[in-house]
Order: structure tokens, then C-alpha cells, then sequence
């Protein structure tokens, strides 16, 4: 097993129990579910990884971000719709700006 999938792995644990964490502390969901979810969520990812399909894994790489962002949005938006698009495009905007430092440091150590 490539030591980089168990690092993208645990990070990817790491997101789903603050994620599931952070929805038992405004009570969103109980203490059992949790558990409950935070165990399955690690067997499919161990089972994927096992039996080395990417399909699971991209869909995970993909939603877990996705629902973490619309969590936090909505969560900090508090049911406000113009709160909730400022949070939204203030976000928006620090991922652009992140991600156009990402290619400028990605180009400085790139091979041409």
C-alpha cells in the first residue's frame, strides 16, 4: 500500500468524524448514529481501498468537501439567505485565491 493513499486516507477520516462530530454538538444527530456512521464510513473506505476501487474513493474525495462546505455554510448562515451568499461568495472567493497560490507554487517546482 502506498504510504501517500494511507496519508489521503486519514485524511479523509479526519474530515468525516469533525464533520459527524461537529453535527452531534448542535445535535443534529445523536451520539449513537454517529458511531454508527463513523464506523461504516471507515469500513467502505478500508473495503475500497482493499479491493482498489476508485470509483468509491473519488465519489468520497468529492462529496465529504462538498457536504463540509454546504455544513458550514449553512450552519454559520443561520437560515439567513443574504448571510448564507456572503458566507458563500466570501468562501468562494478564499478558494480561488488558494487555489491560484497552489498553481503558482505547483509551476515553480514543475518539470517543463
Amino acid at each position: 500500500m502506498k504510504p501517500a493513499g494511507c496519508f489521503f486516507d486519514l485524511l479523509l477520516i479526519l474530515s468525516l468524524t469533525v464533520w459527524i462530530i461537529g453535527a452531534v454538538m448542535v445535535g443534529r444527530i445523536s451520539g449513537e448514529h454517529a458511531a454508527l456512521a463513523l464506523l461504516g464510513l471507515v469500513a467502505l473506505i478500508a473495503v475500497s481501498r482493499g479491493l482498489g476501487s476508485s470509483l468509491i474513493r473519488l465519489t468520497f474525495r468529492i462529496a465529504v468537501p462538498v457536504a463540509s462546505v454546504a455544513a458550514l455554510v449553512l450552519w454559520s448562515g443561520s437560515g439567513d439567505p443574504r448571510s448564507t451568499t456572503a458566507i458563500l461568495g466570501t468562501l468562494g472567493a478564499l478558494v480561488l485565491v488558494l487555489f491560484g497560490l497552489y498553481v503558482m507554487v505547483r509551476g515553480l517546482f514543475s518539470r517543463r
